[in-house]
C-alpha cells in the first residue's frame, strides 16, 4: 500500500508530498517552492533524502511561463522546454 502525506504552507499552497509504502521501499519526497505571489518556482524530488531531480519554472514579465528547466541530478541531464504564445484578436 502506498501512502502519500500532503503538507501545506501557511497560505494553503502544497509544500511537500511524502510517499511511503508498507514494503520498505525508499521514501520519496517532493518539495515545492513559490514566489510571494504564489507562482511555482521550483520542485525538488528526493528519494531517501537524496536529490534526484529538480524542475525550475521561468516566467516572462507578464507572468506567463517562459520555460521549464528539468535537471536529472543522477544523470546530469538538463532538459529545457520553452513556451511560445500566439495572440489572436
Amino acid at each position: 500500500t502506498i501512502t502519500r502525506t500532503y503538507r501545506y504552507n501557511d497560505k494553503g499552497w502544497i509544500d511537500e508530498i511524502i510517499q511511503t509504502d508498507n514494503q520498505g521501499s525508499a521514501e520519496k519526497t517532493d518539495i515545492f517552492y513559490y514566489d510571494p505571489l504564489g507562482n511555482l518556482q521550483k520542485v525538488e524530488y528526493y528519494q531517501t533524502r537524496e536529490l534526484t531531480r529538480e524542475i525550475e519554472v521561468l516566467y516572462l514579465e507578464n507572468m506567463l511561463v517562459e520555460a521549464l528547466i528539468d535537471h536529472d541530478v543522477q544523470s546530469g541531464d538538463i532538459r529545457i522546454t520553452k513556451f511560445a504564445y500566439e495572440y489572436h484578436p
